[in-house]
């Protein structure tokens, strides 16, 4: 559970709620664009109430923010066509490349140069490179996440399993799932939920040795044994663990309900789920299984990377004191309080005192820092149809989810369609 902590995080969010701008006096005004207000929400309205203390000259305007990484993408796409764009935007870490590509932005390596301490202020050259495309830099990361595991405690007693001992492979997991399913009438065993960037389902390709696009960048890379497994793996969670097809958000209320003994989730949404559990049930993290093995085996990283926009130089100045102040120590330590996301700052990776206890006494966010090691960039396929491709290996994905499609019939329509979006 998330313990002593949560009060000041939910302190924090009540009363953070309702700053939205700063003083319309301000000399610079910059527009402000993120996505998953749910999450992160509370992390900008700190930020811009933080800043506010250090620069009074620069306000804040946040713009109706996108539910996903995917809507923010074709806002950001239509924007450059129609020269509406925001000065910063918190793109998900998989459309950085597509960002730079395209060139919506330019490096921030000239402002970055500039500052004459910025070695000492943990903006590591690792964490910099999700940011980074053909050697340039172009954002910084404001918050990582990696997909685990959430399980009822309380069910997993009642169905016989060890809380204290999670399984750690499929076939356990949903051996333990099957138990809890014929517990009572109505209970999930496991819920594996979809999103419509394919974060899940890249991890678990990955996870299973499998690569996501072949070399040549014209066919995906995974039609074979790594992304047979992986679609098998929601095709057994409907059928030995008793899935509904429900939606991301129906099924997060399920958990929070009690209703479902094992999940994934984003490490993001540790705050919001013991918020919405209120005490009801204990839960607790673990890692996802790894069938080759953790040398081989990769993660896709979540979470978002702030990149600037504007080339006017008085917003881009300004835009740089909100995105450094967001993603150093001072923001990354309200990241990781109030969401659950790991702070990509280094300082704050190799330095625990700057968190206090934190990690002591909320486990539940330190599983992911074991999963550190496996991080991979979380991939946006190339050309025009990144995103058709990613709703075309979605819709085959809900398929399998709602037993109309079986993991061969499924593996073969993503590979005619992506490879078919991959070379127009």
């Amino acid at each position: 559970m998330l313990g002593k902590r949560l009060p000041v995080a939910a302190l924090a969010m009540g009363l953070l709620a309702g700053v939205t701008a700063m003083p319309a006096a301000a000399d610079t005004t910059i527009k402000v664009h993120y996505a998953y207000p749910q999450v992160v929400k509370v992390v900008h309205e700190a930020v811009t109430e933080e800043l506010k203390k250090r620069e009074p000259g620069i306000a804040v305007e946040f713009l109706a923010p996108s539910n996903n990484y995917d809507e923010q993408m074709q806002l950001i796409l239509r924007g450059n066509i129609t020269g509406d764009l925001p000065d910063i935007v918190f793109v998900g870490t998989n459309w950085t490349r597509i960002v730079a590509a395209r060139g919506l932005a330019e490096p921030i390596d000239d402002l970055i140069a500039r500052e004459t301490d910025w070695k000492k202020r943990g903006f590591s050259r690792s964490m910099m490179r999700i940011g980074t495309y053909r050697g340039k830099v172009y954002g910084l990361p404001l918050a990582l996440s990696t997909p685990v595991l959430y399980y009822n405690v309380d069910l997993v007693k009642r169905a016989g399993g060890d809380p204290d001992s999670f399984p750690t492979d499929w076939d356990g997991i949903f051996e333990l799932a099957a138990r809890i399913k014929a517990l009572e009438p109505g209970l999930e065993g496991i819920h594996l939920t979809r999103n419509p960037g394919n974060w899940y389902l890249q991890t678990l390709v990955m996870t299973h040795g499998g690569k996501l696009i072949s070399d040549d960048r014209r066919r995906i890379g995974f039609n074979g044994k790594a992304g047979l497994a992986a679609l098998t793996i929601f095709d057994r969670a409907v059928k030995d663990g008793g899935m509904i097809d429900l939606t991301r958000s129906a099924a997060r209320q399920n958990f929070a309900a009690g209703k479902q003994g094992i999940t994934w989730n984003s490490t993001a949404q540790l705050v919001r789920t013991t918020e919405n559990i209120g005490g009801r049930f204990a839960f607790r993290t673990a890692p996802l299984p790894t069938p080759v093995g953790t040398e081989k085996a990769r993660i896709a990283a979540g979470g978002n990377v702030g990149i600037i926009l504007t080339k006017d130089p008085e917003r881009r100045a300004a835009a740089w004191k909100y995105l450094t102040l967001a993603t150093g120590v001072w923001g990354g330590k309200t990241v990781v309080t109030t969401t659950g996301y790991m702070a990509p700052n280094q300082l704050l990776a190799d330095d625990p005192s700057h968190l206090g206890r934190f990690y002591d006494q909320n486990p539940n966010f330190a599983t992911s820092l074991k999963q550190l090691p496996m991080i991979t960039a979380f991939y946006a396929y190339p050309g025009k149809n990144g995103l058709r491709i990613n709703k075309a290996i979605h819709d085959r994905v809900n398929e399998v989810v709602a037993q109309r499609m079986t993991p061969k019939d499924a593996l073969a329509g993503i590979a005619a369609e992506v490879d078919r979006l991959l070379s127009d």
